[in-house]
C-alpha cells in the first residue's frame, strides 16, 4: 500500500556524509585531550569516580530508566490521537533501543530508528515523523520551560538569563533541524502537517515530560550526593535542566564533554571543585550506559525486522 504525500521522506532522504560524525568524534577527542593536558587533575576526578556509592549509582540508575518508559507512554497517547494504536510494550522496547543508540552511538540514529520502528508498527513515515519530532520537543520545551522558571525564581542566578534563552532556542533549532530536517531532506514542512494533538494529550504529554525531567534531576542529586558534592539540592534543580539540553548538541556523541562542561560551568557557584563536576557528568553517563545496556539487550531479539531503506 502506497504512503500518502510525504510519507516516504525520512526513508528517502539525502545518504548520510562523513561530516556530522566527524564534528561529534572530533569534539569528544576533544574533552578527552583536555582532560589530560587541561587544568584539571584527572587523579583527583578518578578518585572521586572511586569513591562513589554504589547505592546512589544503583538509584541514580533506577531513575534514569524511567525516563525512556514515560516517553513511550507520551508517544502512545500521542499516536493514538492521530488514530494509530501501537501497543506499549512495543514503544517501551523500542525507546530503550532508541535510547542505547543515542547513547554509544551518533546522536539521533536512534530517533531515525524509532521512526523506522514505527512504520513496521503500521505507522506511515510521515506520520511517524512528525509524531516523533512533537513528541522530542515535548521533551525540549520542558526542559527550557523549567529552565526559565528557575531563573526567574532565583534558582538559575549563576547564568546570565540571555545566554539561556539564546542557549535554549540554539538547541531547539540543532534539534529539529540537524536530527529531522536533513534525514528529511528538508521537508519538515509537510511532515508537520499532521494535526496537532488534542488539549486532553496536550496536558497529559506535558505532565509525562514533567515527571521525565523530575526522573533526571533526582538521578543527578543521587549521584551528586554520592560523590559527596557537597551543593545544596536547589544547584541539582538549577544545574541539571540546561546540562540536558548542551548534551542534546549533535557536536559529540552522546553529550560526553558537553555535560562535564555544564556541571563545571553550573556548580561552580555553589562550592564544586572543577574536578569533582566532571567526575558527576561521568558518573551520570556511566548511569545512561546501563540504561542502554539494558536497552542493547531488546536488539538480541528484534519484534520484527526493519525493512531495508
Amino acid at each position: 500500500m502506497a504512503e500518502p504525500g510525504a510519507a516516504t521522506a525520512f526513508r528517502d532522504g539525502p545518504p548520510a556524509r562523513w561530516a556530522p560524525p566527524a564534528i561529534r568524534i572530533a569534539g569528544l577527542a576533544c574533552f578527552v585531550l583536555y582532560s589530560f593536558i587541561g587544568p584539571l587533575d584527572v587523579q583527583t576526578t578518578i578518585e572521586a569516580l572511586r569513591g562513589l556509592d554504589p547505592g546512589s549509582w544503583l538509584l541514580a540508575f533506577g531513575f534514569n530508566l524511567a525516563p525512556p518508559l514515560l516517553i513511550a507512554l507520551r508517544l502512545k497517547g500521542l499516536l493514538a490521537d492521530r488514530g494509530y494504536a501501537v501497543g506499549y510494550g512495543v514503544l517501551a522496547r523500542d525507546a530503550l533501543r532508541s535510547l542505547a543508540l543515542n547513547t554509544v552511538a551518533i546522536m539521533g540514529v536512534g530517533d531515525l530508528y524509532r521512526v523506522n520502528r514505527l512504520r513496521v508498527a503500521g505507522v506511515p513515515i510521515g506520520v511517524g515523523g512528525a509524531t516523533a519530532l512533537v513528541d522530542r520537543l515535548f521533551g525540549i520545551g520542558t526542559l527550557v520551560v523549567l529552565a526559565g522558571l528557575f531563573q526567574a525564581v532565583g534558582l538559575g542566578s549563576a547564568v546570565d538569563g540571555v545566554g539561556v534563552a539564546i542557549a535554549a532556542f540554539a538547541v531547539v533549532v540543532a534539534v529539529v533541524f540537524v536530527r529531522f530536517a536533513r534525514s528529511a531532506d528538508g521537508r519538515l514542512a509537510s511532515l508537520l502537517r499532521v494535526p496537532p494533538p488534542s488539549g486532553a494529550v496536550f496536558l497529559r504529554s506535558v505532565g509525562l515530560s514533567g515527571l521525565t525531567v523530575v526522573a533526571w534531576i533526582v538521578s543527578v542529586a543521587c549521584l551528586g550526593e554520592g560523590l559527596a558534592l557537597g551543593v545544596p539540592l536547589a544547584a541539582y534543580f538549577a544545574a541539571a535542566p540546561l546540562v540536558a539540553l548542551a548534551s542534546f548538541l549533535p557536536i559529540t556523541v552522546g553529550g560526553v564533554g558537553l555535560r562535564e562542561a555544564g556541571y563545571v560551568l553550573l556548580l561552580a557557584a555553589f562550592g564544586a571543585s572543577p574536578e569533582a563536576c566532571v567526575a558527576l557528568g561521568l558518573a551520570q553517563y556511566s548511569t545512561l550506559l546501563g540504561v542502554a545496556s539494558v536497552g542493547g539487550l531488546f536488539f538480541l531479539r528484534p519484534d520484527r525486522e526493519i525493512d531495508a531503506p
